[in-house]
């Protein structure tokens, strides 16, 4: 089963403190016998939508895993209740997913050089190059150039086929 886990970390925790805080999220998974799909990465400092524990702002943080055996009930509440009660996390969310990890970590030689890529949907969220708008504007123009004497001519036809 695959399972994405998000935590935010409160603002009041100093940036230093946060590869301490993952690694004992990450113990807390090796633990529960879980196989990290991918590393934890961060989202960055977000504004929270409504203030919690008087906090305005989080530190995002997702990371994807399977369960090396079946997965069981209990190892995904103790992982719960084990983040529910760890006071520099402000919320979590453990989710169910299907198929393939959205990133995907590239394969190199050395582990400690990868680094996870974003997949991007084609047509969202994509700026255009100036080349690829003039080859769009191209292909615009070729369709719209016409011989508007071959047209007028059909058109007379057309016309005259009315009358």
């Amino acid at each position: 089963m695959h399972y994405e886990l998000t935590y935010i970390v409160s603002a009041q925790v100093p940036e230093t403190e946060h590869g301490a805080l993952q690694t004992e999220v990450l113990d807390l998974l090796k633990k529960a016998k879980t196989f990290i799909k991918l590393e934890a990465y961060s989202l960055g400092r977000k504004r929270l939508a409504y203030p919690i524990e008087k906090q305005r702002h989080g530190f995002y943080t997702v990371l994807e895993f399977d369960f090396e055996e079946d997965a069981s009930r209990e190892s995904l509440k103790d992982i719960d209740t084990s983040l529910r009660h760890n006071k520099n996390i402000l919320r979590h969310l453990i989710i169910k997913t299907h198929g393939k990890p959205k990133l995907e970590i590239k394969n190199t030689d050395n582990e400690s050089e990868s680094k996870p890529t974003r997949k991007v949907n084609a047509g969202r969220n994509v700026k255009k190059t100036d080349s690829v708008k003039k080859e769009e504007t191209k292909k615009v123009e070729e369709k719209v150039n016409v011989d508007l004497t071959a047209l007028d001519q059909q058109l007379d036809k057309i016309l005259e086929k009315d009358q």
